[in-house]
């Protein structure tokens, strides 16, 4: 720090234009307030050196000369951001949410003449006349539990999910769908003297749910079967 002292050669104070300091004061005083000032422009100037070094705008530009290693960090973080885009990408979840555009699908699987209900999350059909007399519902929801994660990675087993499903229901029996690139599997089981089917499909968080009750297990199974072959490929996607 430079600190300039001021002479009082002159004792008696200016009183001209209103001023109360000698005149070597007042010189030194203005000599301090110039170092101040080009102070404030060199700590401006770094400042604006330091932004450039790691701020970057495509198309523009950097003032003045950017530290050597600005470009690189910037490289890396443009790669950094590339990769979280890729697998953003990768974990996108179900391809359709919009379960509206399946009431004739729905119609195709189980029966011309089934009554359906539809919007976007929910979806349920009747049809009495049609075979086994089923009555569906749809659903599309989430799934946070971290089954997904258990049942790709071989933790949780296919045998472990039916050994608790036979814990709910000893007739229950549970095998795999084939919903690639999503995880499934299918329950059989009975429900008082009829039948109940469910169908439970997961990508990313995102969860399908097909059942279905009927006059009996067999039946049930049918139209969940049905259902998921003409519903499951679009919304999983590919």
């Amino acid at each position: 720090m430079i600190r300039v002292s001021a002479e009082r050669t002159n004792q008696t104070p200016s009183r001209e234009k209103g001023r109360f300091f000698s005149d070597s004061e007042t010189v030194s005083f203005s000599i301090i307030r110039d170092l101040r000032s080009a102070r404030r422009r060199t700590a401006t100037q770094t400042l604006e050196n330091l932004r450039a070094s790691v701020i970057w705008i495509p198309g523009r530009p950097v003032v003045d000369t950017p530290a050597p290693d600005g470009h690189c960090r910037m490289r890396c973080l443009l790669v950094l951001l590339g990769c979280l885009i890729a697998q953003a990408a990768q974990a996108q979840g179900f391809a359709g949410h919009d379960l509206t555009a399946f009431t004739d699908p729905v119609r195709a699987a189980i029966g011309r003449k089934a009554s359906v209900r539809a919007t976007p999350l929910t979806l349920t059909a009747t049809c009495v006349p049609c075979t086994g007399s089923p009555n569906v519902d749809i659903q599309l929801g989430i799934s946070t539990d971290g089954t997904e994660t258990r049942v790709r990675t071989g933790q949780t087993s296919l045998a472990k999910l039916e050994a608790l499903c036979i814990k709910q229901n000893p007739d229950c029996r549970l095998s795999a769908l084939p919903v690639s690139p999503a995880v499934g599997w299918i329950t059989v089981y009975a429900v008082g003297n009829e039948g109940g089917s469910t169908a439970v499909i997961l990508r990313d968080g995102d969860l399908l749910t097909i059942r279905a009750k009927a006059d009996n297990p067999g039946h049930a199974e049918d139209a969940v079967l049905a259902l998921t072959q003409k519903i499951a490929p679009k919304i999983v996607g590919p």
